[in-house]
């Protein structure tokens, strides 16, 4: 199975999320609503087999994580 790798850029509304294959092609590229729901949803469709998520940080980032009083977590639902 191929292996998906996902870069996060998280704004207030709308997170900028990448996905790459393991030779570094774009699999998909699009925007979702900043929530933890729509993140992951987008993660599991887009890329099935993630192995790694880099999230650019910021005080808005924070906020994926923790709005619904959990601890901020790498690990989908």
């Amino acid at each position: 199975m191929m292996k998906h790798f996902v870069g996060l850029d998280v704004s207030v509304d709308l997170t900028s999320v990448c996905v790459l294959d393991e030779a570094g092609a774009l699999v998909w590229r699009g925007k979702v609503a900043s929530t933890p729901e729509a993140l992951t949803e987008a993660i599991r469709k887009h890329a099935p087999s993630v192995v790694k998520i880099g999230l650019e940080t910021d005080r808005c980032a924070h906020g994926i994580g923790t709005h619904s009083g959990k601890r901020p977590s790498c690990r989908l639902p």
